[in-house]
């Protein structure tokens, strides 16, 4: 299949939004949520445990966003995004990365954007759905994810029917 590119630019607003939605919290974050809120509420322990996550929780949803869009490197830059069999390729003035597919976990796919989440859990690729040329273009994008990752799309028949 032909490489798919991608040609977009962050906006601060957009960035943060997206880096918000990234965020996913696991069964076991929710069960330690569960048990200090129970210890809070119930049995008045874990107080300052409790205090502790909540100023966690708030620096993670809200804060990190912030410090990603302040110090990353070519954030604010125009980019080109290239997809192929090989990876994804993302270049801009200051940046040049090539991630292969093997480095993904699973990507999944929200009304806006394509997440591709690493295999360590510790970064996510975003792609915006609007940044894509054509619908065309969007289709064999969805046709990479399914090939090469644990992809977790919407259904789509409009875009699925022009790759088939």
């Amino acid at each position: 299949m032909e490489d798919v590119i991608v040609e977009s630019q962050w906006e601060r607003k957009e960035f943060l939004h997206a880096q918000r939605r990234a965020v996913r919290f696991s069964y076991v974050d929710f069960v330690i949520f569960g048990i200090i809120l129970v210890g809070l509420v119930v049995l008045q322990y874990f107080f300052w445990l409790g205090v502790a996550f909540a100023v966690f929780l708030v620096a993670y949803y809200l804060v990190l966003p912030i410090t990603r869009w302040n110090v990353g490197v070519g954030v604010e830059e125009p980019r080109r995004t290239i997809v192929n069999d090989e990876g994804i390729s993302i270049e801009s003035s200051s940046l040049s990365v090539k991630l292969v597919w093997s480095r993904f976990k699973k990507s999944t796919e929200t009304s806006e954007f394509y997440f591709l989440i690493s295999k360590k859990g510790n970064s996510t690729t975003i792609i915006r759905k609007r940044t894509f040329a054509s619908d065309y273009d969007q289709a064999r994008f969805r046709a990479f994810l399914l090939d090469h990752t644990n992809a977790q799309l919407r259904t789509n028949r409009q875009l699925d029917d022009l790759i088939t």
